[in-house]
């Protein structure tokens, strides 16, 4: 058994896990070596580091050959059996990873995804959506798997999760994004995490609140290369800044069982 009765009631509860197994470096360095190759042959990096623009947005940094990282072979071989298994065991039954295969996740250095760039990192209040969205009794019907090429320490880019939000609004049949958007607004720590004006909401990453009898905070997800996270496609999540001197690399997966 790869994984606990303990993690799956932690994910069950929360959506989110950080796994105790990882990706071998035999697979992780081919493909970090492969994306710096892209970034070298653009002209944003160099042997020392990063050379490119700075305090940037995110639209600025477009590169058509990362894009085509996922389709290498390298970024093919990153989803090992091992953790095929973990994901399986942990939605008790069999998934199967669905397109995109092994996407890149990439974030320049000194880059807001809100704007201009301040170099101040904040909790964002836009861009929070779901990859599925809730709905009357579908119980798990994903699993989005979240690794790291590079490490990824706070501040630099990571995605931002809020957990135990697939667990609200399951009354309804089906909510697209905006009306869950709308809904969730006018409940407590969701009316602060999505208020431009709301100048606390990185305090919402510090202390769990109770919204409708479940326990949600957000978590930045950061970790060394290999390290392994486990979320709920209803999960609600969104991009955040990279206020450090290096390209968040990040690889994602999805999973399904449908």
């Amino acid at each position: 058994m790869l994984i606990s009765r303990e993690q799956k009631k932690e994910f069950q509860d929360s959506g989110l896990i950080k796994l105790k197994q990882r990706l071998p470096g035999s697979v992780i360095e081919p493909a970090r070596q492969l994306v710096y190759e892209k970034l070298i042959a653009a002209g944003w990096c160099n042997e020392t580091g990063w050379i490119g623009p700075k305090l940037g947005n995110q639209g600025q940094f477009k590169l058509k050959s990362l894009k085509q990282c996922s389709h290498s072979r390298v970024f093919r071989a990153l989803i090992t059996d091992e953790i095929k298994s973990c994901l399986s065991e942990l939605a008790g039954r069999q998934i199967n990873m669905t397109p995109p295969h092994s996407q890149l996740l990439f974030t320049a250095p000194f880059t807001s995804v809100m704007g201009a760039y301040t170099g101040c990192w904040d909790v964002p209040y836009a861009i929070w959506h779901t990859d599925l969205p809730p709905g009357l009794s579908t119980g798990l019907r994903g699993i989005q798997l979240f690794s790291f090429l590079d490490e990824v320490r706070p501040g630099s880019g990571g995605t931002l999760v809020v957990s135990g939000s697939h667990r609200l609004l399951s009354e309804f049949r089906h909510l697209p994004g905006k009306k869950l958007k709308k809904k969730l607004r006018q409940k407590p720590f969701f009316s602060d995490l999505m208020n431009r004006h709301y100048l606390m909401r990185e305090q919402l990453m510090h202390e769990a609140a109770e919204v409708d009898g479940v326990l949600v905070k957000v978590h930045e997800l950061t970790g060394k290369p290999g390290e392994v996270f486990a979320a709920d496609m209803r999960l609600f999540h969104s991009l955040g800044d990279n206020c450090s001197e290096h390209p968040r690399l990040m690889v994602s997966q999805r999973f399904s069982g449908e």
